[in-house]
């Protein structure tokens, strides 16, 4: 889906490289998965905080600019 799209590069930006799989019975879209750890510094939780913000603000505006057409 574009969402999917638009967090993944928001992620890949950030240096981060998500797996996208599928579960068996889940949504037929898939899933972005992500694996975190203890050893996982606070910069790189931080860097991925922000980038998932920037992806999750990326659909933000473009559910409001598809409102503001409507």
């Amino acid at each position: 889906s574009a969402d999917e799209l638009r967090m993944r590069r928001a992620l890949v930006r950030a240096g981060i490289y998500p797996s996208f799989i599928h579960y068996p019975g889940g949504a037929s879209t898939g899933f972005l998965r992500l694996a975190l750890s203890a050893r996982h510094s606070r910069l790189e939780v931080e860097r991925l905080a922000a980038a998932v913000v920037a992806g999750m603000l990326g659909a933000a505006s473009r559910s409001a600019a598809r409102s503001a057409a409507e």
